[in-house]
Parts: C-alpha cells; sequence; structure tokens
C-alpha cells in the first residue's frame, strides 16, 4: 500500500470509529448491528456489502446505523477488531529481538484466524476500486502499523541496537510486504513460524555488524 506518511496517524488500530454527539448509544442495538453486518458479509463479501442492507437485516433505520459508524469501511474494520485479543505492550526499554518480535504479535495475531485472515484479504482486494474504503483501511489499519514499526526502529537505532545505516522506513516496509504478500497470494498459513521467519530476517537485515577479530 502507498507508502507516503499519511497527515494523520494517533488513532489505535483497534479504536472505535467516530461517534457522533447526541442520545447515549443502546449497547444491544450495537450487538443487532454487529451480528447483522456479520451475516450480510458471509453471504455477500466486501464488494457487495452495503450500509443499506446492514441497516435493513437489523430492523434499524440508515440514520440510526450512520450515527454509529460513518461509512462501511468503519464498520467493516470494526468488524475486523471485533475480538477480545489484546494488543501486546511494547515496552520502551525491550531489546531489538522482543520489541520487534512483539511488533510482529501485533501485526499477526488476528490473521492466526481465519475470519480475520479471510476478511481483511477481502478488504485489501475491495479497496483497491473503492477510494472511502481504502482511505479507512490506510488510517486505521496500514498506517498505525507501519508508523509502530517505524518509531520502535528508530529507537533501537538511537540506542545503538541496530545498524547506524538500517533505511528503518524500507525494514519496515519489507517486514509488512511480507505479511500482506503472504495474506494475498500464498497458500501457507500465517501462523507463528511465518512470524518467526519474518523476525529471524528483520533481526539478520538490521544488525550491527561485528567487529573484526
Amino acid at each position: 500500500m502507498n507508502s507516503k506518511t499519511p497527515r494523520s496517524v494517533c488513532q489505535s488500530p483497534n479504536a472505535p470509529s467516530p461517534i457522533r454527539a447526541g442520545r447515549p448509544r443502546n449497547p444491544a442495538i450495537d450487538v443487532a448491528i454487529q451480528e447483522a453486518a456479520k451475516s450480510l458479509l458471509a453471504e455477500v463479501g466486501c464488494g457487495a456489502f452495503t450500509m443499506e442492507g446492514v441497516a435493513a437485516r437489523a430492523g434499524i433505520g440508515k440514520q440510526t446505523l450512520y450515527r454509529r459508524w460513518p461509512s462501511r469501511g468503519d464498520l467493516l474494520i470494526d468488524l475486523f477488531y471485533l475480538d477480545e485479543l489484546q494488543e501486546p505492550e511494547i515496552a520502551p526499554d525491550l531489546p531489538a529481538a522482543e520489541a520487534l518480535g512483539a511488533y510482529l504479535d501485533a501485526s499477526l495475531q488476528r490473521l492466526y484466524r481465519p475470519w480475520n485472515r479471510n476478511l481483511l484479504r477481502s478488504l485489501a482486494v475491495t479497496a483497491q476500486d473503492d477510494p472511502l474504503l481504502r482511505e479507512v483501511m490506510l488510517a486505521r489499519i496500514t498506517w498505525p502499523r507501519v508508523e509502530m514499526g517505524r518509531a520502535i526502529l528508530r529507537r533501537l537505532k538511537a540506542a545503538g541496537q541496530v545498524r547506524a545505516d538500517l533505511d528503518v522506513e524500507m525494514a519496515v516496509d519489507m517486514a509488512n510486504g511480507a505479511i500482506w504478500f503472504h495474506l494475498l497470494f500464498m497458500p501457507d498459513p500465517i501462523d507463528a513460524a511465518l512470524r518467526d521467519r519474518i523476525l529471524r530476517e528483520l533481526l539478520a537485515l538490521a544488525a550491527v555488524p561485528s567487529l573484526p577479530g
């Protein structure tokens, strides 16, 4: 995906979509919408998934739906994050192997689940012809991950734990590119073994050269 620096990447990847001011939300309606959205998604896929279809299936008005989710992209991505997985906390003093391993865990753990994996694959494909969906994906999935990886490598670089001449942006692109390549094209499972392979090569790429003798 696009590698230009975004205007804003402050939103956490699992942050809920923006909520408009108004009366307090009824959690039962939220659950009904999410269940209707999952059911519709299973039937028609991302390409034919519409907010109108979700509203009709949930038995609510479109305004009720749009007060909670301003776009179909926000709703679809909230479905991707609709689980109880906790993002691993990456302490600022972790050594390189642990910090980069935790970064890959944050990026990959949901993709170990077939439902999440299939949804993200469909989102990525559909976003190529849907600029609004692509914008939401970049803001809520791609850029937070990219900026997290860059921040970790910059910190490790400042601490002398990775090569002084490491191209931080390219290293992060390569790690994320491997994930997307396996997600979109490879038949092999996305699992802990893939995580370990990416980590091994990322550490080899970033390693401080040994002194001679």
